[in-house]
């Protein structure tokens, strides 16, 4: 006991002779909790690496390397648990909030023969396109670097995953599966944060496939994002349906609204897709199609939050489940 400064020998000693009978308190006690209590020399270091490692806030942080005797393993694990628990809570609130990314990859063939290609969120041509959607409940979190990173994360990963594999058990470029990195994540940003959907649209053979992300937050991370596959006319096209002229009247106005081919261009009000199409096929010198198209907006279809009008009821809620 040479290391327990005398001074807090004479408080357990005081706290021993005054405390109740009943209370069962015996010197040994004392000095257990004061033993469990005690920092070691690298107690900040030790807090900075499970801080590091687990994410977690750092008062949580320091309790639970207190309540385990400062083992950092057995401290992360109690994290874990605690991280999961806390996840499943805010798995049933509203996330409609969040962010669209888009990034292509190269096929081996237009890649120097490389098995793989590296991803990128620019540019376009032959070989794949991922689209993949991350919510959260407020655009707040959206904007954090650790949500962007991990969308990142999770694009690369579908990036390499065959037609039939589950994004969800794939691994990311930083070791967890893409179902652990979102669970941390909202565990990190005390929200409920989930991945909603992926798709990945391939060129085709002959075809290539481009992505566009509208009003970019960050490179290939925005709240709409869309893919176009252009491939040449094959030689042998149909007639095309020739419709009444009536019936054409009548649809054309509904047509022009669903139809791609027929959606006129922002800048320029007179410059429709099927008019572009048309200027390309001069350009390239052959005829050329949108043989497939994909949008994809944040949040579509969640709906509205219920009772999302009364800020401050919100705040008090996320608070008190904090």
């Amino acid at each position: 006991m040479s290391g327990i400064p005398r001074s807090l020998l004479g408080q357990c000693a005081v706290a021993l002779l005054g405390a109740n009978a009943r209370s069962g308190l015996t010197l040994h006690h004392a000095f257990a909790a004061y033993s469990s209590a005690a920092a070691p020399a690298q107690s900040a270091a030790l807090i900075k690496q499970l801080r590091e490692r687990s994410g977690a806030p750092i008062a949580d942080v320091k309790s639970m390397l207190v309540e385990h005797g400062w083992d950092m393993d057995k401290a992360y694990e109690a994290l874990r648990k605690k991280g999961l628990a806390a996840a499943a809570k805010k798995a049933s609130r509203h996330a409609a909030e969040g962010l669209v990314g888009a990034s292509f990859a190269a096929s081996a063939a237009s890649s120097g023969g490389s098995s793989s290609s590296e991803a990128s969120t620019s540019g376009g041509g032959r070989g794949s396109v991922v689209v993949v959607e991350l919510n959260s409940e407020t655009d707040f979190v959206a904007r954090n670097e650790l949500f962007q990173k991990l969308l990142r994360e999770v694009m690369g990963a579908a990036h390499a995953l065959g037609p039939a594999a589950a994004l969800m058990s794939a691994r990311t470029a930083s070791g967890p599966s893409v179902s652990e990195a979102v669970t941390a994540l909202a565990v990190q940003v005390r929200e409920n944060v989930r991945l909603r959907r992926a798709f990945r649209v391939d060129s085709g053979a002959g075809g290539l496939v481009f992505p566009y992300v509208h009003q970019a937050a960050a490179p290939g991370l925005g709240k709409l994002a869309s893919v176009v596959v252009l491939a040449p006319e094959p030689d042998d096209k149909a007639q095309p349906l020739v419709l009444d002229k009536v019936v054409e009247g009548r649809l054309g106005k509904l047509l022009s609204d669903w139809c791609l081919e027929a959606q006129r261009y922002v800048l320029e009000d007179e410059l429709t897709v099927d008019k572009l199409m048309a200027r390309l096929k001069k350009e390239v010198g052959q005829p050329v199609r949108v043989a497939s198209f994909l949008r994809v907006q944040c949040g579509e279809g969640l709906g509205a939050k219920a009772g999302g009008g009364d800020f401050a009821a919100e705040v008090a809620r996320i608070v008190s489940e904090a």
